[in-house]
């Protein structure tokens, strides 16, 4: 599956993949959130991973949102995760 969307960091260059996975009812009465997997590859064996699950190349994190996905775009910063309006 390609990515929703694909973005780089600001302040590393680095390339994030984006991906939307729709949205997730907590239960009654709780706010239903947005999900959201970015994924980036992993540094090099001599790094540690300090935030994510490795799998293979790839380092994932995994955000939950309360933000309608048609009026926000999760941007490449993630750290912490921020958010920008859509044009």
């Amino acid at each position: 599956m390609p990515p929703t969307v694909s973005v780089t960091r600001m302040n590393t260059g680095e390339t994030v993949e984006l991906f939307e996975g729709g949205w997730l009812a907590l239960g009654e009465g709780l706010p239903s959130v947005r999900v959201i997997v970015a994924r980036h590859l992993a540094p090099p064996p001599d790094k540690p991973v300090k935030v994510g699950k490795l799998v293979g190349e790839w380092v994932y994190e995994l955000f939950l949102a309360t933000v309608e996905a048609e009026r926000f775009l999760t941007s490449a910063s993630l750290s912490p995760v921020c958010l920008l309006l859509w044009p």
